[in-house]
């Protein structure tokens, strides 16, 4: 894992267990899964465009790391692309975006976008601003240079904010460009929900259709905000269904001939409080039909780890 030390066999986890099925799934894979299938409280349109249906969609989203991922129909379902487009090399598009690339190399052999479009990143632009305008920085971490920024009691802190949400919408443009996003560009991760209200008066937009002869293009292509506290639990439950019906199991069988088990380790209350009031999980038929069910029978052997199993 990138920016993690776990190591782990799927094979020897499924052994020791004892499962017929074990799916391990990347969180924004599962993410991706769910982009269809969010309704208007759980996301918000930022910009001009109209999503057009049953055609490839972006997702961008920056947190610990920069993540990058997309879904493409084919054969009545959606595929999440295995992508690592966080890692491509960042490309300044102004002179202080160009100081930090400077800066940057004088660290690293390779300047990513998630070197930038991160917790840490957020930090590394806030040294080389400082840097470059020959002001003294501070240490401080990433939650306080947003605090700071975002109540404008820093201009230094202020600009990093403005930097970050101006380099997200090049590289979200890009990914429109590149997949032919013509279903839209979704932003999620953790840093764009903190950021409230400032996101969508920042430069983000005009960032992301600053494209010169495709200006018109990407004009066309909407970029949408998630705020749907927990999306990848529907997403993963798009990817059961979708396993279940390609091995022709039906949901009524589940008991008799197939379990699906589900393992997630909880941080927080609110993710537990989330899954005891019944995240809908997809069913599927043998026919490909899709519906959600009313519950999902959600089991808790301790406070840590919490297991939904249909």
């Amino acid at each position: 894992m990138t920016n993690h030390h776990w190591l782990f066999s799927i094979k020897s986890v499924q052994k020791e267990f004892g499962l017929s099925t074990l799916l391990v799934v990347n969180d924004f894979n599962a993410l991706a899964m769910a982009l269809p299938f969010l309704n208007q409280q759980q996301k918000y349109q930022l910009g001009t465009g109209h999503a057009q249906e049953n055609v490839v969609i972006g997702l961008v989203g920056a947190g610990t790391g920069l993540d990058v991922s997309g879904l493409i129909r084919a054969n009545d379902s959606w595929t999440a692309l295995d992508s690592e487009g966080g890692h491509t090399s960042f490309a300044p598009r102004s002179t202080r975006e160009t100081a930090i690339l400077k800066y940057a190399l004088q660290i690293y052999d390779h300047v990513s976008s998630e070197r930038l479009l991160s917790g840490a990143g957020l930090q590394l632009i806030y040294r080389a601003l400082a840097t470059d305008q020959n002001i003294p920085s501070e240490d401080i971490d990433a939650p306080e240079i947003m605090a700071r920024g975002l109540a404008n009691a820093c201009p230094l802190c202020r600009a990093v904010l403005d930097t970050f949400c101006e380099v997200l919408g090049t590289v979200a443009g890009n990914l429109a460009l590149t997949l032919g996003a013509k279903g839209g560009v979704y932003i999620g991760g953790g840093i764009v929900p903190r950021l409230g209200e400032y996101f969508n008066h920042s430069g983000f937009r005009e960032r992301f259709e600053q494209r010169g002869r495709f200006t018109d293009y990407l004009r066309q292509v909407p970029t949408f905000v998630i705020t749907e506290p927990f999306p990848a639990f529907t997403g993963i439950s798009v990817i059961l269904a979708q396993n279940a019906w390609q091995q022709s199991i039906t949901w009524s069988d589940c008991d008799s001939q197939y379990r699906l088990v589900v393992t997630q380790f909880c941080a927080s209350e609110k993710v537990t409080s989330f899954l005891l009031s019944g995240p809908r999980l997809m069913s599927a038929t043998r026919d490909n039909e899709a519906r959600f069910p009313n519950k999902i029978l959600a089991e808790f052997p301790d406070q840590r780890r919490c297991k939904a199993v249909t």
